[in-house]
């Protein structure tokens, strides 16, 4: 089972496409990382995450985008990022604990998670900090889930009444 990379951002992912995109839509991995000033280890995540969100593909060492990579762009990057996001893990499980539960502490989603073999460290304060970090970076600012402060707990994001 694939998770979704830690570490990496929604800012992060934007400007490796649209490096991408300014080398016609594909480019070697090596140019990639000569592109952005990062070593080849340090592209992996965030092209691990480009898969994953469905925004390009890797093969013999090249970078293609994809349609949806095509075509990201500011105005429609909530969008694809929170229909991709809605089907990796860990924000899959997250959403179905949510749909039987309601709101749940980062505590009950990190155990739950625990429970269906998902882990990004063996501690349990650790892990549970990784993945709390995860769903603020990525499905709050994707409108996928909502974390209220006050309570500590996550809920699946609900929209407006008037579309917002």
């Amino acid at each position: 089972m694939k998770f979704f990379p830690l570490d990496v951002g929604v800012s992060e992912i934007r400007g490796i496409i649209d490096i991408i995109k300014d080398n016609g839509n594909a480019m070697e991995v090596s140019k990639l990382a000569e592109e952005t000033d990062d070593e080849i280890d340090d592209l992996f995540p965030l092209l691990d995450a480009g898969v994953l969100l469905g925004l390009c593909k890797i093969s013999k060492g090249n970078v293609v985008l994809t349609k949806k990579g095509v075509l990201l762009d500011q105005h429609n990057a909530k969008d694809i990022f929170s229909d991709a996001l809605r089907h990796i893990e860990p924000f899959k499980s997250v959403l179905s604990l949510l749909k039987s539960k309601d709101k749940m502490s980062a505590n009950e989603i990190a155990d739950a998670l625990l429970r269906r073999g998902i882990s990004y460290n063996s501690d349990r304060i650790t892990n549970e900090e990784l993945i709390s970090g995860l769903l603020t970076r990525w499905s709050i600012t994707n409108h996928i889930l909502s974390y209220d402060q006050e309570s500590g707990l996550w809920e699946i994001y609900k929209r407006a009444a008037n579309g917002q």
